[in-house]
This record gives structure tokens, sequence and C-alpha cells, in this order.
């Protein structure tokens, strides 16, 4: 019992560490660019594309959701039950959202919860990241897609009969989402967002 309780706190703290590297600011400082001074000010890929072009984008959305899987595969490695690896998955992405080397400020979670769901429910998060480019193709809205893909999570956990464990863990991930999202969703109401 107290060995797997070790095990089970280092995968934690692990997971919240991993989770709270900021790889956009870390990529942007490498350029000399303080990536929380530019544009939304936010850490993530959209706004790291606007600073630093696509290539440093894309390497910023990777890096942000291989936070998400690592921890889950982690525990899966470890045989510690699909509970675990959920919950893993989603202490890395509260350490996106609040990372301690921001002072528990940090990203929006976007990628880092992908990451997560993709490790844990490859088909829904397949599907949802589908949704998020069929919405974002043609209205170049990245905050629109991003939210209509998370609301429509749970929805594919539960159409696809993945274990109801998965459900406790997309609903607080939409919860942050759409907190962090606040401002944008205020836009999008009034038609001010910015087009990517």
């Amino acid at each position: 019992m107290g060995e797997n309780l070790l095990i089970l706190i280092g995968l934690f703290v692990f997971s919240y560490l991993l989770g709270s590297i900021p790889t956009g600011y870390l990529l942007a400082r490498s350029q000399g660019i303080d990536i929380r001074e530019v544009g939304s000010g936010n850490i993530g890929a959209t706004n790291v594309a606007r600073a630093l072009g696509k290539k440093a984008a894309i390497a910023t959305f990777a890096g942000d959701a291989l936070k998400g899987v690592i921890p889950v595969l982690i525990a899966g490695w470890l045989d510690l039950g699909m509970e675990v690896e959920a919950l893993a998955g989603l202490i890395a992405f509260l350490g996106h959202c609040f990372s301690v080397f921001l002072k528990f400020r940090g990203g929006k979670g976007v990628a880092t919860g992908f990451g997560a769901c993709l490790a844990l429910a490859p088909v829904p998060a397949l599907i949802a990241i589908a949704l998020w480019g069929a919405i974002f193709i043609p209205t170049r809205l990245s905050s629109l897609a991003a939210l209509a893909a998370a609301l429509a999570l749970p929805w594919l956990v539960w159409f696809i009969s993945e274990p109801p464990i998965l459900l406790y863990f997309t609903l607080p991930v939409i919860v942050i989402l759409i907190f962090n999202h606040r401002e944008n969703i205020q836009r999008l109401w009034k038609g001010k967002e910015s087009k990517f």
C-alpha cells in the first residue's frame, strides 16, 4: 500500500510539473520575445503563430499535446487503471493552465487537454479535432472551433461507449476551457473576435 501510494504521488507530481512547462513561452523566449506581451498575451499555439509563425505554432501545439499524452501513457505502462490514467491527464492539463513556473498562470489548455484525451480515448479525440478543423477552416475563429470541439467531447465519449470515468475527465476540462475562453466568448457574442 505504501509503495503504491508513493508511485501515485510521484506520478501526479510529475504530471503537474510536466504540464506546467510553458512550451510556447519558452520557444518565444528563445527568440527574445515574451509571448505574454504579444497579441492576446496567451502562451498557446494561436498566439505563438501570430508572433513567430506556423512552425513555432506547430511545435508549441505538439509540445503542449505531449504534456497530456505522456502522463497517461506512463500510468498505463504502470498498469494503474483507467481512473489513474484519467487523473494523470487531468493533472497535466491543470499544470498547463496553472503553471508553477508562471506564477500559476498559463495557457487555455486546448492542446494539453486534447493530448490527454487522445491518449485516453483516441476515437472521440480524433473526431473532436476533425470538428475543430471543420469549424476553424471556414470561419478562421480558433476559439469558436476549440469551444465547439470541447463541448462535443462528452457526447462523443458517451456515444462511442467509452468507460464512464472518461466523462468525469472531460467535464472539468470543459468547465476550465470555457472559463479560460470567457473573454473570447464575449468577443464572439459581440462579433468582435479576431480571425486567425
